[in-house]
C-alpha cells in the first residue's frame, strides 16, 4: 500500500466507522472492526460509545470526568481517580494508564519553563525537578502494573491483558528484550494485538519495512488501526520519505488529539530544512 491508500482508508474509516470509547483513558477512536486499540494510550478497546454508556454508566462518568480533568491539567485530581480505578478491580492497566498521565503531567512542567524570566530563574530549576520527580513516578507505576500481572503470566496460557499490559510497559520503559518475549506470547494467544505488538516493536528496533508490512495488515476492515497510520508515519520518517510521513501526520491530525504527532510533526521539519 501507498500513502494514498492509507489516506483513504482512515477516510473510509471516518466515513463508516463506529467511535470506540477507551475504559482505561477516556479517549474516543474510531475504528471500523469489533475491536481497536485507543489512539491515545493503545489499550485494546471492544465497546462503542452507547454500548460503554448502558453497560456501566458509573464507569462510563468516571471516564468523563477523568478526561476533563486531564484536559484542565489538574493532574493531581487526575491521578487520584487512577488510583480509585485501580482499587475497586485491581486491573494493571490502570496502573499502566497512570503512568502515561504521569508522562504528560511530566511533559507539561518541561513546557511551562520560560527563558524570559526575571532573577536567576528559580521557578525553572523547580519545573525540571518537578518534571523529573514525576517521570519517576511514571516508572514506578510502569513497574507496579508489570509486577501486578507477573502472577497471571505464569499460567500455561495466560489472560490477554496482562500479557498485553506487561507488553507496553516494557516498550515504554525501554526493555526491548523482554518486549519481544511478551510479544511472542501474544501472537500466541490473539492475531490482532500480537501483530500489532510487533508493529510497536518494529519501530523501537528502527525495521521500518516490517512496520509498513505490519500497517498493511491493520488498515483491512475486519482489524483496523487508526494508529497505525501513526506508525507508517514513522517508519516513512525513518526512511527519509518525509513528504510522505507529512502527509499522513496531517491527516491524523484531525482526527486524533496525540501529542507525538506534534512531535512527529516538528522533526519532519526540523530534517527538510537540512
Amino acid at each position: 500500500m501507498g500513502v494514498q491508500d492509507y489516506l483513504r482508508a482512515l477516510d473510509n474509516a471516518v466515513k463508516r466507522g463506529s467511535t470506540f470509547l477507551c475504559q482505561y483513558c477516556g479517549e474516543r477512536t474510531t475504528s471500523l472492526g469489533s475491536e481497536c486499540v485507543c489512539s491515545n494510550c493503545e489499550m485494546p478497546e471492544y465497546s462503542d460509545i452507547d454500548t460503554m454508556k448502558a453497560k456501566n454508566q458509573p464507569l462510563f462518568a468516571a471516564l468523563e470526568a477523568l478526561t476533563e480533568k486531564i484536559a484542565a491539567n489538574d493532574y493531581a485530581a487526575a491521578l487520584a481517580a487512577y488510583d480509585s480505578l485501580y482499587a475497586n478491580g485491581k486491573d494493571p492497566g490502570y496502573l499502566y494508564a497512570k503512568a502515561l498521565a504521569l508522562i504528560k503531567q511530566s511533559n507539561y512542567q518541561i513546557s511551562m519553563i520560560k527563558y524570559d524570566r526575571e532573577g536567576f530563574m528559580e521557578e525553572n530549576t523547580s519545573l525540571r525537578d518537578d518534571s523529573a520527580r514525576l517521570a519517576s513516578g511514571a516508572r514506578a507505576a510502569l513497574v507496579s502494573a508489570i509486577k501486578a500481572c507477573e502472577p497471571l503470566l505464569k499460567d500455561e496460557r495466560p489472560p490477554l491483558l496482562p500479557v498485553y499490559v506487561t507488553f507496553l510497559c516494557h516498550i515504554k520503559l525501554g526493555n526491548l528484550m523482554e518486549a519481544g518475549y511478551t510479544q511472542q506470547m501474544l501472537n500466541k494467544i490473539e492475531k490482532y494485538l500480537g501483530l500489532y505488538a510487533k508493529m510497536m516493536l518494529d519501530s523501537n528496533t528502527g525495521m521500518y519495512s516490517e512496520v509498513l508490512k505490519s500497517v498493511d495488515e491493520l488498515l483491512r476492515p475486519e482489524s483496523f488501526s487508526s494508529n497505525a497510520l501513526f506508525y507508517a508515519a514513522l517508519a516513512l520518517y525513518g526512511q527519509g520519505k518525509y513528504k510522505e510521513s507529512k502527509a499522513i501526520v496531517a491527516a491524523l491530525k484531525k482526527q486524533i488529539s496525540r501529542g507525538s504527532l506534534d512531535e512527529l510533526e516538528l522533526e519532519i521539519k526540523d530534517a527538510e530544512t537540512i
